[in-house]
């Protein structure tokens, strides 16, 4: 992959010292940002260990990313990330508990390892990555503090707004105790893609990441980190402030194995919003999604699905021009979908679905549905809350 990253740290305005801290290394693709808490030098030891220990695990585990090239077991890669991690975690409580000058200390932890046209996400606290493509931006993580929890149980309530205070109280970090429940995501990199690591001292100056995409489009890489710092200081750069963006910059035509359909799906997934299954769904969410489903394609004339078959999935019409023959006949046009009742329970057609021409479909099986909702509870959660408002309207 033709990955490069550049990374650049200011302790801002008010803090003479810096608790960030932030690893670059461009031959083995791994970027890591920690932002350290616990007062006095706590929070720079914290984070300075915790980044050292994940990089330096997965250097020495490179035989392991060898060995997913050979199975292509994703899984590999998102249990390297996860293990390094979690050493990280362990290495910090340990030293916190060995010295009283750093009793208590605790980082956040965020990085990115890239791997084959794709990244692995791993993920503790509330630094932030961002995903800029196709001229959107997406949060790729989620924050975790207890603000942020809060909200999203309360998403459906209509409750009112969290006070902001609770959005700094950390609900998980490394090295407050031995283990760490890490969020892994494996997605997809395309073309021109550009990514951002960033602690609170920049992103809590954002309040919609497409305030990032201005600041992207500097001569250099370097320029864009420096105009990323600048952008903190200047809205008033309470806290340190890190920031590594990291460009792909492989030519299309490397990708000419990579899923068509995929790419354009890829690069605008913002359609699948339509399904009220899918209303509200983060990136995170929506990758995990995506990442599980099947894009199918029918020739012109194919029976897609006949009356009386169990449809055994959700089908999702993404190209071409695809009839249910029922009466009347409806022609279904991109986003367009049937069979969602099927990820609930088992039913049968009572139409039939048919190619007019060649075309494509997202498909998500009731098996795939069923094991990523008891992989991510929470994520079950909601598609169940989706699914069952959704019945109601």
């Amino acid at each position: 992959m033709h990955v490069n990253g550049i990374g650049m740290s200011d302790p801002g305005v008010i803090r003479s010292n810096n608790e960030d801290y932030f690893h670059v290394d461009n031959d083995l693709h791994l970027y890591i940002l920690c932002d350290g808490v616990g007062g006095s030098n706590c929070g720079e030891v914290a984070s300075q260990l915790a980044a050292q220990t994940c990089a330096q695990l997965i250097q020495n585990n490179k035989k392991i990313i060898d060995e997913y090239y050979r199975t292509n077991d994703e899984r590999l890669i998102t249990s390297l990330m996860e293990h390094a991690i979690s050493e990280s975690c362990l290495q910090v409580y340990t030293a916190g508990r060995k010295e009283i000058a750093l009793s208590g200390m605790a980082t956040t932890l965020t990085a990115l390892l890239f791997f084959n046209q794709k990244a692995v996400l791993g993920h503790v606290g509330d630094s932030r990555c961002y995903l800029i493509r196709n001229n959107l931006s997406h949060q790729v993580t989620d924050d975790h503090t207890l603000g942020a929890t809060l909200r999203e149980q309360q998403k459906a309530s209509n409750s009112q707004i969290i006070d902001q205070k609770l959005d700094h109280i950390l609900n998980r970090c490394i090295g407050h105790h031995q283990h760490v429940e890490v969020d892994t995501l494996i997605f997809d990199i395309l073309p021109g893609d550009q990514l951002v690591l960033c602690s609170d001292g920049l992103h809590n100056y954002i309040r919609d990441p497409v305030q990032l995409i201005p600041m992207l489009k500097e001569d250099s890489p370097t320029a864009c980190v420096k105009k990323m710092l600048e952008f903190a200081i200047h809205s008033g750069g309470q806290d340190n402030v890190t920031a590594i963006l990291i460009e792909n910059s492989l030519e299309e035509s490397a990708y000419m194995k990579f899923d068509s359909d995929k790419a354009d799906l890829l690069n605008d997934f913002s359609f699948l919003a339509g399904i009220y299954l899918f209303q509200d769904l983060n990136f995170i969410r929506m990758s995990r999604l995506l990442n599980d489903c099947q894009t199918k394609e029918y020739r012109k004339g194919q029976s897609i699905c006949r009356k009386g078959e169990k449809p055994q999935g959700l089908f999702v019409f993404f190209s071409g021009h695809i009839q249910i023959e029922e009466n009347p006949e409806k022609i279904l046009t991109r986003g367009d979908y049937f069979g969602q009742q099927s990820l609930m329970y088992d039913y049968l057609l009572t139409f039939n679905v048919r190619a007019v021409e060649d075309s494509t479909i997202l498909f998500i099986s009731s098996k795939v549905y069923k094991k990523l909702c008891k992989n991510h509870p929470k994520f079950g959660v909601r598609l169940l809350e989706n699914f069952i408002q959704g019945q109601k309207t």
